[in-house]
């Protein structure tokens, strides 16, 4: 209970610095405090780096990294909101993860900063009030910065009485999901796959993500293509520390849900799809999706009992987590050339009957093959993936579906703007395509946040 106590108020403060960060535009995060003060962009990049180098194996180093470099975190940066959620939860994801490896019965050992020795409770307690106290200097400087229209944290002015009646706050779990951490998202995602049928889009970076969340769908997801893409590279070339980094950054970018597309866990065996697991729910994000495809074309399924394990095994994980994370199991053969409708049922089956919440088996389009497969895994529900204009939203609920996911599509649809206005330059020297863009004046308010 110590170690879950130490954990809910660093959520605590993490929150109030993102809640305060929201509410600025790109520009003020580099704007310098007080009588030459640290801007907010250098506060987060030195408590980023702090946690870094302090909870990277955190019970068998020093807590000073010979590896970092603590002068350069406080130089001056221009940095967007992106840039800054991304390099701000690297921090947090090793903090994260020392936490979660962490147990009672270590509280009492020796660790070491610069060659100090105290014990691990004191240490943490230390690392939270480092962290408070920067909470406090980036909620304050924000607060100035943003001026008439702050959106108060706390008590607001002149309403202690009110909220006395009924405080909300007290708690650090309570105070964090009233400010948009994700904690609170799990029911309210799950919430969305009880009845209708709603769309997920799936986002591939920061800025798509608040887009996709200012136009008013109530969840997204990741992309491993469109995530790939945006890295020069093809889909399922992500590494697993850049695919935790990127869900981080994601879940951290909007105060929707966010569900992971955590290709096939990256990993074979089922114990280390379980570890790969735990480490994801511990990023933000309140859904992720297991895949059985094997990336070899002679082979492209995992063999039955083995793609099941994989199944029960990120189930185990979520459920030892206690997140409430909803996992989503994928059936690929529609997909990677084995294209069975009752090889699909079959699995799907098996794979809710593991403990996926949600089933999916993109690449099916035909109203047959999708009817067939929402009757078969009842009352758990589908979700559809819709890469084309085969189908509509209207005509996928009366089919049953509760999920409607766009994989890389929108992406696609990005790169083809650009690539269509860029070939224009190069093959004809005009720039109409150009006109067609999104005024600056329009994305700098939508980012104006």
């Amino acid at each position: 209970m110590i170690i879950q106590s130490i954990a809910a108020e660093f959520l605590r403060y993490k929150t109030l610095a993102e809640a305060a960060i929201r509410q600025l535009d790109d520009a003020q995060l580099s704007i310098q405090g007080p009588a030459g003060g640290n801007s907010i962009a250098v506060l987060c990049w030195h408590v980023s780096g702090n946690l870094r180098s302090r909870f990277t194996d955190f019970l068998t180093s020093d807590g000073e990294k010979p590896w970092r470099h603590r002068d350069e975190e406080f130089e001056p940066r221009r940095v967007t909101h992106a840039e800054l959620l991304a390099k701000w939860e690297v921090g947090w994801g090793v903090l994260q993860d020392a936490l979660s490896a962490l147990d009672e019965s270590q509280l009492e050992r020796t660790v070491t900063i610069r060659g100090t020795p105290m014990r691990v409770i004191e240490a943490l307690h230390r690392a939270l009030g480092h962290v408070s106290m920067h909470t406090g200097q980036i909620v304050y400087l924000a607060k100035a910065l943003r001026g008439e229209g702050w959106t108060y944290l706390s008590i607001p002015p002149g309403k202690s009485v009110e909220y006395n009646r009924k405080p909300s706050k007290e708690r650090p779990e309570a105070h964090a999901a009233s400010l948009g951490a994700t904690a609170a998202a799990p029911p309210v995602f799950r919430q969305l796959h009880a009845s209708g049928c709603f769309v997920m889009p799936n986002a591939w970076d920061a800025g798509s993500a608040r887009v996709l969340e200012e136009l008013g769908f109530p969840a997204i997801a990741t992309t491993s293509a469109g995530f790939a893409w945006s890295l020069g590279r093809p889909d399922n070339r992500v590494s697993l520390d850049e695919a935790l980094a990127h869900c981080r950054l994601m879940a951290a970018s909007v105060s929707i849900p966010v569900s992971a597309d955590f290709e096939g866990g990256f990993a074979v065996e089922p114990d280390a799809v379980a570890d790969n697991v735990g480490m994801a729910v511990r990023t933000g994000i309140v859904g992720l999706s297991i895949e059985d495809s094997t990336g070899d074309s002679a082979s492209p399924l995992f063999e039955f009992d083995l793609a099941v394990d994989r199944i029960k095994a990120a189930r185990r994980a979520i459920d030892e987590s206690g997140t409430g994370v909803l996992l989503t199991g994928r059936s690929e053969g529609f997909i990677v050339g084995r294209p069975d409708l009752e090889e699909t049922i079959r699995r799907l089956t098996a794979y809710a009957e593991a403990g996926a919440d949600c089933l999916f088996a993109p690449g099916i389009r035909s109203r047959e093959d999708i009817a067939a497969i929402v009757t078969a895994v009842a009352p758990r529900p589908v979700n559809v993936l819709v890469w084309s204009d085969f189908t509509t939203v209207a005509e996928l609920s009366s089919l049953g579906v509760r999920r409607i996911s766009v994989g890389g599509a929108l992406a696609r649809a990005a790169w083809s703007g650009l690539t269509d206005a860029a070939r224009e330059i190069a093959e004809h020297g005009t720039f109409s395509a150009l006109a067609r863009g999104v005024p600056g004046a329009e994305m700098n308010r939508r980012f104006a946040r």
